[in-house]
């Protein structure tokens, strides 16, 4: 007869520890995580409007724990100056951050997959075709740092995709209008791959 009491109290203490666990985490996900998406995109906001050209507006943020994965929706991209001159205030459908399982196993912080999911962009440039007439002398303008393909290896990501591209160019001085519709892309840095 003890033998089934004790039998029981282990049954009841393990519900219990189990109701426990599962009340703690529905109150954390109920209670902290709309505090978490919340502080996010605020911080989002304020520290593109101090470290970067332009200010990024996501409305909101969906965040998964397993695998990782943080996905903002409907970015307000709003450039300021000097560049918003060039850039007209923009838009993202979505973006997609994953983080990388085997490089956390390695020991290292990686991201598999970056993904833009329908970018709307407006450039006003004033030559696309020509290239304007350089000053020569003192006045003449520093050379522009330049991206390289190469450069890539280095940032921690496997796979940057971008998912219907929306982009108008106008060249002010040219009289041309360029427009890229529903285009694809996808980088894939397979410079540290197994």
């Amino acid at each position: 007869m003890e033998a089934y009491w004790v039998k029981w109290k282990k049954t009841i203490f393990a519900l219990a520890a189990f109701g426990g666990l599962a009340f703690t985490l529905g109150f954390s996900y109920n209670y902290h995580l709309p505090r978490l998406k919340s502080w996010l995109m605020v911080e989002i906001e304020e520290q593109s409007q101090k470290h970067l050209p332009l200010r990024l507006w996501p409305q909101n943020v969906e965040i998964q724990v397993l695998p990782p994965r943080i996905r903002f929706e409907e970015i307000r991209i709003l450039p300021k100056p000097p560049i918003d001159q060039t850039v007209s205030p923009s838009s993202i459908e979505a973006l997609e951050i994953s983080v990388s399982w085997l490089a956390l196993f390695r020991g290292q912080f990686r991201l598999s997959e970056v993904e833009l999911i329908r970018p709307h962009i407006h450039l006003k440039v004033p030559h696309l075709l020509t290239q304007p007439e350089k000053p020569v002398g003192p006045e003449a303008p520093k050379a522009k740092p330049s991206f390289r393909l190469q450069s890539f290896y280095g940032i921690p990501l496997d796979t940057l995709r971008i998912t219907a591209l929306n982009m108008v160019a106008e060249a002010e001085n040219e009289s041309l209008f360029f427009r890229l519709k529903d285009a694809d892309l996808e980088i894939e840095n397979r410079f540290d791959a197994f």
